[in-house]
């Protein structure tokens, strides 16, 4: 780890620090930036008090640190940026908030990365809060550089050892009687000049409350808000506390009542106060405030519940619409059903009716009216944060554009773990913060949108943490089981068609997040069950099923997934028949499992029969039928029609454009593929120069608008890098395409591992770039160890097939052609299995000059692209065997068959 600037702070109330920061008094001259990123929990407090001593050292603690950093020698950061060292998991989840920020893959390693490679021209200050258990591993939240200052709060006066600067640390002591009284009376609003008698009842209450800041504050809330006056808070408060510890004795909570009682009893007394107005609105806001408390304690959105509201609607119309097109897809194609299996599938239906039946999902009142009245107040969901906020329970994210809201630590907790919350209550608000979770988020195919994907990482967190206190609370139950004498219910999980649907929601969201060991988990667990239950031929049990495969193939587990869609795809064909919309459905998924094993032939028969159905049921420019064609165009590709692959993509990118945003996400797989066919069509010598002009046009927009929308390291901006380095190598552009190529192939195997098929496709293709810049033996060594690291089952995959080609050729460049026997030879064979020996691309194998020829950049000499048709509005027949009539001597080395995609 190189050197670092740490500071560490002990503070035994530590949500002050970053309005200290924030209110460092400046230096002349003016730095020349203010703070592009200022991401904090919570906003910076306008009744600040005190402190002066402690913020004048902490000043110069920082210039200190600054010494000899032009870029931090005033007092303003680039970026400010939080960490939540509660516990790990937190800690995680407040990294991939950073992440974001840094338009990256949202989470640690890729965050910690960003920041250090922000340089001093863009200094940022990192703040570690809350790092007060003894196992938390501290070292392991710094990033790596000398560009930025750290700041650690926390309780564990072990963690001093930590600090560099000055005093190493600073411990934050209670507040003194005069600056405890001021806040008090600032918080409550009471305006200067203080009467004596004011400030005599203030000192009461802050020595009572210990000077303990936070407490302070929300007893000035409590008055503030009438509950109270200053006259009357102490008699409320302890009242309040006797209560407390009545509760606690016979209670079956373990609460950290005593070491907070102080504070506890303030929001005790705010909690009262809210129960006894009565209201819509303060009974609306309890409410939140319990499902805020089961959600993670930062950025929860407004938006969750406005969604929960609306998605129900949307999702009853989407299903509705569904079983209507199946219905007529049935009357089509379905088989004539036997008596068994009629019985068969009323025994399914009723027992999915069965399922419904008093199934509605726990909600809070102001969600739960909207089932009965069909429709939704925003107003009303916006008194009840109103009354939150007030009473300082909740505070809004800084920034006004996100909408969203936070909680406090220690209010989050206490709310969770009063005593007035019983193991029973916190079951059932669990369940209820789940299900507004569940309710927010659509099932394919809604949910397309990119604001969607959006909501889908910022729930995240909200996902992880709902399910984590599940499990805690669920181990709560069977530890009284264990502990008590009396009964205790057994609480085990409902697997209802709520529930159900809420595990493949919740996995939606891991899988989107890169999270996919939890989404595998969720997903295996929900298709086990239907399976057991409603069969496979079940129409929900197909679509989970398929789902999961998904997910193995993003494991690169490939074999499972292929083997689950095949299995699949063969119930399907026999209880619906072979043009049924959901056998098409499972045909296609499966060619595209088919295409990237490498099984090209297999799969172009499935996408042409898939691609077919969907044309006669839905209809030519339906994005279901351009989403299959683009499919098709892939195999076509790769099975060398390069002119038929063009006149395919270019409809396909055609119609989405039309139906889609030209940005969507399926729109610019589109172009992205169509970019390649071009690609593929020059470089095997059916082409023209121009082409590459054009594919290098499609496939740097691509990469530019992946870039913006989904971020510099998500796979499929990596994805676009690779193709536009391929590209640009190709035209004679090394020193670019190896600029693009490295900065995404770094992050790549961070994120992905050495071993993931994407990053040895990369490597492939690394070396082939190498090749084209003539450094020979470095090309040899990635080729080489390319094909040594493709597992036993991909030894025959065309990736593997274009590694022995290229080191092939690379060592006759070298002059080592006696060194290539044996590979030639296992070359020769494994493609003649997989392809034949009248393909075109074993012809191609087996002209001596494509594996001794120097790459060049010009592709395709004129006269023989001349004979070739590059337009791609042109209509071909796509059965033509026009492109198999290969003329080896004229075909020029070039990236071969596997380029993945989008499944």
């Amino acid at each position: 780890m190189t050197a670092m600037d740490w500071t560490v702070i002990n503070e035994k109330l530590t949500w002050k620090l970053q309005n200290a920061v924030a209110n460092l008094p400046q230096t002349p001259p003016p730095f020349p930036f203010s703070n592009e990123h200022f991401f904090a929990p919570q906003s910076v407090s306008s009744i600040f008090t005190g402190r002066s001593k402690d913020l004048e050292v902490l000043k110069q603690c920082l210039q200190e640190a600054s010494y000899g950093k032009q870029s931090l020698l005033q007092k303003s950061f680039w970026g400010v940026f939080w960490i939540d060292a509660s516990s790990q998991e937190h800690a995680k989840q407040s990294f991939s908030t950073i992440a974001r920020v840094g338009k990256i893959e949202p989470n640690e390693r890729a965050a910690k990365s960003w920041l250090s490679s922000l340089g001093p021209e863009r200094p940022w200050l990192l703040i570690i809060d809350n790092a007060d258990d003894a196992n938390f591993p501290v070292e392991e939240c710094y990033p790596n550089g000398e560009d930025g200052i750290i700041l650690i709060t926390t309780r564990n006066p072990l963690l001093r050892v930590h600090g560099t600067i000055g005093l190493r640390y600073l411990e934050f002591a209670d507040m003194d009687q005069k600056e405890s009284v001021e806040l008090l009376l600032r918080a409550a609003d009471v305006l200067p000049p203080w009467p004596a008698t004011a400030i005599a009842s203030a000192e009461e209450i802050c020595k009572t409350l210990g000077y303990l800041p936070l407490a302070i504050v929300h007893a000035g809330t409590t008055i503030l808000s009438r509950l109270c006056t200053l006259d009357s808070y102490l008699s409320f408060f302890r009242k309040s506390w006797s209560r407390i510890r009545t509760m606690k004795a016979s209670s079956d909570m373990h609460t950290k009542v005593d070491a907070n009682a102080a504070i506890y009893s303030s929001y005790e007394l705010i909690h009262e106060g809210l129960l006894s107005k009565g209201t819509q609105a303060s009974n609306d806001a309890l409410d939140l405030l319990k499902i805020f408390s089961f959600l993670h304690l930062q950025r929860i959105r407004v938006d969750f519940f406005l969604r929960a509201a609306y998605n129900s609607e949307l999702e009853t119309h989407e299903q509705r619409r569904q079983y209507q097109e199946e219905a007529r897809s049935n009357n089509r194609s379905m088989p004539k059903a036997t008596w068994a299996g009629s019985l068969k599938g009323f025994a399914f239906g009723a027992y999915a009716y069965l399922l419904k039946l008093g199934d509605r999902p726990a909600l809070p009142r102001l969600l739960r009216d909207v089932l009965d009245s069909k429709s939704f107040a925003e107003v009303r969901l916006r008194e009840a944060l109103k009354e939150l906020f007030q009473m300082s329970l909740i505070f809004p994210n800084p920034n006004a554009q996100e909408d969203s809201y936070s909680m406090h630590p220690v209010v989050h907790l206490w709310v969770r773990e009063r005593p007035g919350m019983t193991i029973a209550d916190q079951a059932i608000w669990c369940q209820v913060a789940a299900n507004v979770l569940t309710q927010a988020i659509l099932l394919p195919p809604l949910g397309d949108k990119e604001e969607d994907e959006i909501l889908r990482r910022d729930l995240l967190p909200h996902v992880s943490h709902v399910q984590h206190h599940e499990q805690v609370i669920r181990s709560k139950y069977l530890a009284n089981q264990v502990s008590r004498t009396r009964l205790w219910p057994s609480l085990r999980p409902r697997f209802d068609r709520n529930r159900l649907l809420q595990l493949v929601k919740f996995s939606i969201v891991y899988a989107q997040c890169d999270h996919l060991k939890e989404a595998e988990i969720l997903q295996s667990e929900v298709a086990h069950i239907l399976e057991k239950t409603l069969g496979v031929e079940h129409t929900a049990t197909m679509n989970v099923m398929l789902l999961l495969s998904s997910t193995y193939w993003q494991l690169t587990q490939g074999d499972k997934a292929a083997e689950l869609q095949h299995r699949v795809l063969t119930v399907c064909v026999d209880v619906r028949g072979k043009d049924n919309l959901k056998t098409l459905q499972i045909m296609d998924a499966y060619g595209s499992s088919l295409w990237q094993q490498g099984r090209i032939l297999e799969a172009r028969k499935n996408h042409e029969v898939a691609y077919k159905g969907f044309r006669n049921l839905l209809g030519e420019s339906d994005v279901v039928t351009l989403r299959a064609m683009g499919n098709l165009g892939r195999a076509v590709g790769k099975d060398f029609h390069f002119s038929k692959a063009i006149v395919i993509h270019s409809k396909v990118l055609s119609g989405l454009r039309k139906k889609l945003e030209p940005t969507h996400l399926d729109t610019l797989i589109a172009q992205d593929n169509l970019a390649m066919a071009y690609y593929d069509r020059v470089v095997f010598g059916f082409g023209h120069p121009k082409d590459l002009d054009r594919a290098v046009e499609l496939e740097k927009d691509v990469f530019e608008q992946r870039r913006e929308k989904l971020g510099r390291e998500h796979l499929y901006t990596l994805w676009a890098g690779l193709n536009l380095a391929r590209i640009k190598a190709v035209r004679g552009e090394i020193t670019e395409a190896l600029s693009i190529f490295l900065a995404g192939h770094v992050i790549a195997i961070r994120n992905l591992g050495e071993t993931h098929f994407a990053v040895l496709f990369a490597k492939l293709h690394y070396g082939r770039i190498l090749m084209h810049a003539h450094k020979y033996a470095d090309a040899e060594n990635i080729l080489t160890e390319v094909i040594k690291s493709h597992e036993n089952a991909r030894q025959s995959h065309p990736d593997r097939l274009l590694a022995l080609f290229s080191l092939v050729k690379c060592r006759n460049l070298l002059g080592k052609a006696d060194e290539t026997a044996d590979l030639m030879e296992e070359l020769i064979e494994r493609t003649k299995n997989l392809f034949g020996e009248d393909h075109a691309f074993f012809k191609y194998l087996l002209n001596p000059q494509n594996l001794s020829q120097e790459p060049d950049y010009a592709g395709t000499p004129p006269s023989r692209a001349a004979s070739w048709d590059i337009n791609p509005s042109r209509t071909a027949s796509w059965n033509s065997t026009e492109e198999n009539t290969v003329v080896p001597g004229n075909l020029k080395p070039a990236a071969m068959i596997a380029k993945y995609g989008h499944v």
